[in-house]
């Protein structure tokens, strides 16, 4: 799950925080590739 930082309080705009605690460290390892393909494509 991930929540904009605004969500949780002021001044949090270019925060993104991610709930991980049920996901596998497997699952975990492919976050990295993903938010940079995010960052690439954009979020359309």
């Amino acid at each position: 799950m991930a929540l904009a930082g605004p969500f949780l309080g002021p001044d949090q705009e270019s925060h993104l925080r991610l709930a991980f605690a049920n996901a596998q460290a497997e699952r975990l390892a492919e976050l990295p590739a993903r938010l940079a393909g995010l960052v690439q494509t954009g979020m359309d």
